[in-house]
């Protein structure tokens, strides 16, 4: 997400007021995301190549405060771990080379004889397989603040106010936005 701050407040503009806002990133920067080993590996093999560990959120507390930084309240933060079972290496490898992703885009643009190096040294660190793959993500629960759902009301309101919707008053809009169990769009006077 190029701006993770406009993108929580947005995921809270559309969410009712009192409402969850949730959401995770791999613990990247701490190491121990699902492509940690890709990313090692690689640099193992060229210590210039960057990593995700830049990515918004990928610190612990980090995404917590991009949350309180959009307006969100009531910000829980947490750590998830996952464990994968892979029965063998190529099960793991495979998905990397179809371009998916940052790290599939790195394995897919890397000519083969480096794609092959950097396949054999993963083998060597994983095995052959079977073997579980463990991966950690930040997580975040917040409540949309009363104060960013009005700022979302005023924005439509002022909207409204250029177009000729004469019957739809702004405590009509603020009440449909606000109830906890919003009426049919249609109910609203003066929608249809």
């Amino acid at each position: 997400m190029a701006d993770p701050v406009a993108g929580l407040r947005e995921m809270g503009r559309v969410t009712r007021a009192a409402g969850v806002v949730a959401a995770c990133v791999w613990d990247n920067a701490g190491g121990s995301g699902p492509l940690s080993p890709l990313w090692r590996a690689a640099q193992d093999l060229d210590p210039a190549i960057s990593d995700e560990a830049g990515a918004a959120g990928a610190r612990e507390g980090q995404l917590a405060q991009l949350a309180r930084d959009a307006g969100l309240e009531r910000v829980e933060s947490s750590r998830l771990t996952v464990d994968v079972p892979f029965e063998t290496f190529e099960e793991w490898w495979e998905p990397l080379t179809l371009g998916v992703g940052s790290g599939g885009a790195y394995v897919q643009g890397l000519p083969e004889p480096r794609r092959q190096a950097l396949r054999e040294r993963l083998q060597r660190v994983l095995g052959a397989g079977p073997f579980s793959m463990s991966a950690s993500a930040w997580c975040v629960r917040a409540r949309c603040s009363i104060r960013l759902r009005n700022a979302a009301v005023e924005r439509t309101d002022r909207g409204m106010r250029d177009r000729p919707h004469p019957r739809v008053s702004r405590v009509d809009c603020r009440e449909f936005l606000l109830s906890s169990e919003p009426p049919p769009l249609q109910s609203l006077p003066g929608l249809k």
